[in-house]
């Protein structure tokens, strides 16, 4: 099946609408096209700027996103970070209680992890 652009593009904006519509705490695209000071990866979600998460070194803006022939961008994490357990490159939200509840919660997460 071929699918023209705008039936790509879309396919993002639904896909943007379905997880809206299911009322996420956080939300983060990744998709900011540069890099603000300080470097902070946007809440979409329903806790807003209080769930404002902040990149750290190594984090590339700007890079295409997962939806080809989509505007929205994505972020890409290279760097190797010697001073966390895992080496990854993480965005770190700060304590918020509504993040941390008591009982079961899911998470969703879109990766093209590289090697």
């Amino acid at each position: 099946m071929l699918c023209s652009h705008a039936a790509q593009a879309d396919t993002s904006h639904a896909y943007q609408s379905a997880v809206g519509d299911d009322g996420p705490l956080a939300y983060y695209r990744f998709s900011e096209t540069t890099t603000p000071t300080p470097d902070v990866a946007s809440n979409s979600g329903s806790l807003g700027s209080a769930g404002n998460g902040v990149y750290t070194i190594g984090v590339k803006h700007d890079a295409a996103g997962a939806v080809v022939g989509d505007s929205d961008t994505a972020a890409t994490f290279s760097a190797v970070d010697t001073n966390s357990d895992d080496g990854g490159v993480p965005v770190i939200v700060p304590f918020n209680a509504a993040l941390n509840p008591a009982g079961s919660f899911s998470v969703e997460a879109w990766l093209r992890p590289t090697f």
